[in-house]
């Protein structure tokens, strides 16, 4: 669906004040790669699953369908990152997208692609943590409908199931298309498109066709380099920027881009940007998002810190009884779900149930606690809490050298110049909850005291991504504040239950909590447009930095 405005709030009567800020934090270290390493034999398998699935249903199956197009696009994508022939995949792809929007029941043999035994993968990021869905997708701007000729060029990753969408709604309306995907390389505010032969080729066949080029992406993010790379190529290849146009999940503000010449480079294109709307729940009460939630459960208590534009999608159920949460789609969404059920079981967290597109409906269980209420007791169940994370929650190692780099930059906008960077020991490597402020515990009627928000966070686009269980010990301490004897109350429990002697190496975890925590607060507040918000985040950036001082200097480099 075409959007007339930004899916975010605007930032055109954000203050100068907050600009500054967004410039400040350009360097800090929030994000990571979040490329994961999959082998060949896996992803064969899971898509392989979902299509005999799909050829056994009675009839269409959306979720089914969604599932299936999304495993064929990350075939695609790592055929085209490896440089082999995914022609098959391609034809998959599209074979899917086309039944998506069709609404029809598909039988379809696997793709035949020469991978390499072991590919690393991006995460769509859309599709897993932003609510954004396929479909919203699956039209076709005026420009390209009416001119007929249609290049889709997708951004990889989450590019290649968009850009499929995108050229059956093309095909749909009988117009000639082609489609290809494209990874422009660089740093993140300074991506350059560079086309390889192939694509040069497929690039002038279509500009002598005098086709419209769609560019299908999600974002854009901070700087609006990767769209600008990939259309400013086009025009160094003869397009006409006329006939260049840009299709985002969201309307930017080009002065706030902050590539080079970004306002100026961004406005030579046509945006099409869409509102992600598909996934919502049309049976829904009020909206939780955006920090609403605040208002409903905390009410006038001091207010947490969020960054509104990147709050989970979350809404009150009709029935005020229960809250439905977006915890994504696909591979990303089917993890959540198990974590939610493990959590459940153990009877940590709310019942969740799976619903429709992405959405985790979860019980309502009481109260949110705040940091007054720290008891011995609490700090007992806390430690408890951890140990059962650090034996049930178990994950691959990770590589630290990003998270060590992370640690680094972070450090010295917080003000601690090192050497060298705190050491960060693996030894019990889990998924983190990564929430453990006091409001997310929640305080039942039945006297138990349960854990939210404790399913995605430990793996989505924000360091650390998998990491030691220090992390959220770390952030337990850091987040309710505790005084010594509550840190040594905390560390003896967890130790006493999980049989982890961690006091050696979580100083080097609580600096390094710390740090990121102030470099998050502090992006945020730049790239918010909500002044208000904007000085909650600062505000809190300043506290997360002097938190990272103190450990840095009690010891945060103890091996």
């Amino acid at each position: 669906m075409p959007s007339s405005r930004s899916s975010v709030p605007s930032r055109s009567s954000a203050s100068s004040r907050s600009q500054d800020r967004l410039i400040a934090a350009a360097e800090v270290i929030a994000y990571r790669d979040g490329k994961r390493e999959h082998d060949r034999a896996s992803l064969f398998g899971e898509l392989r699953e979902l299509l005999g699935r799909l050829e056994r249903h009675a009839g269409f199956d959306e979720p089914l369908t969604v599932d299936a197009l999304l495993a064929s696009a990350d075939i695609e994508c790592a055929a085209a990152d490896a440089g082999v022939d995914g022609t098959d995949a391609v034809r998959v792809t599209d074979t899917l997208a086309d039944a998506l929007l069709a609404g029809r029941t598909v039988a379809i043999p696997p793709p035949e692609v020469d991978l390499p035994e072991r590919v690393r993968l991006g995460v769509p990021q859309g599709f897993a943590y932003a609510g954004l869905h396929p479909l919203d997708y699956a039209f076709v701007p005026a420009r390209a409908a009416e001119r007929r000729k249609v290049a889709v060029i997708g951004i990889r990753t989450i590019g290649v199931a968009l850009s499929a969408v995108v050229a059956a709604a093309v095909r749909a309306q009988r117009c000639a298309c082609g489609r290809i995907s494209v990874r422009p390389s660089g740093p993140p505010h300074d991506r350059r498109f560079v086309p390889q032969p192939a694509e040069q080729a497929w690039i002038d066949r279509w500009r002598a066709r005098g086709a419209v080029f769609l560019l299908v992406d999600e974002g854009p993010g901070l700087s609006g380099s990767t769209f600008l790379s990939v259309a400013d190529t086009l025009v160094a290849a003869g397009v006409p920027a006329a006939d260049i146009v840009l299709m985002p999940s969201h309307n930017p503000e080009p002065a706030w881009l902050i590539a080079s010449d970004a306002e100026v480079r961004w406005q030579r294109y046509t945006t099409c940007a869409i509102t992600p709307h598909t996934s919502i729940p049309r049976e829904r009460g009020a909206a939780l998002h955006g920090g609403a939630w605040r208002a409903r459960w905390l009410g006038s208590a001091p207010w947490p810190a969020v960054w509104p534009e990147l709050e989970r999608l979350k809404f009150l159920t009709p029935d005020g009884l229960g809250i439905a949460k977006y915890e994504g789609l696909g591979r990303t969404g089917r993890a959540a779900v198990t974590r939610a059920d493990l959590l459940h079981g153990a009877d940590w967290g709310p019942a969740g149930l799976a619903d429709k597109r992405g959405f985790v409906r979860y019980e309502r269980v009481g109260r949110p606690l705040d940091a007054s209420e720290l008891s011995l007791e609490l700090v007992d169940h806390i430690a408890d809490y951890c140990a059962w994370r650090a034996t049930q929650m178990g994950a691959e190692p990770i590589a630290t050298d990003e998270l060590a780099a992370m640690v680094a930059a972070d450090l010295a906008h917080a003000g601690v110049t090192a050497s060298d960077p705190p050491a960060l020991r693996l030894e019990r490597v889990v998924v983190p909850d990564g929430r453990m402020q006091p409001h997310e515990w929640i305080a039942g009627p039945d006297g138990r005291t349960r854990k939210v928000d404790g399913v995605a966070h430990g793996d989505d686009h924000f360091h650390p991504g998998p990491t030691d269980i220090a992390w959220d010990l770390a952030g337990a301490i850091v987040e309710w504040r505790m005084p010594e004897g509550a840190r040594e109350r905390l560390l003896e429990r967890y130790r006493a239950v999980s049989g982890d002697a961690i006091e050696k190496r979580l100083p080097a975890w609580l600096t390094a909590y710390a740090a990121f925590r102030s470099a998050w607060s502090r992006l945020g507040a730049g790239a918010t447009g909500d002044d208000e918000e904007s000085d909650r985040l600062a505000a809190a950036a300043d506290h997360y930095a002097s938190w990272a001082r103190r450990a840095h200097d009690e010891g945060g480099r103890t091996p």
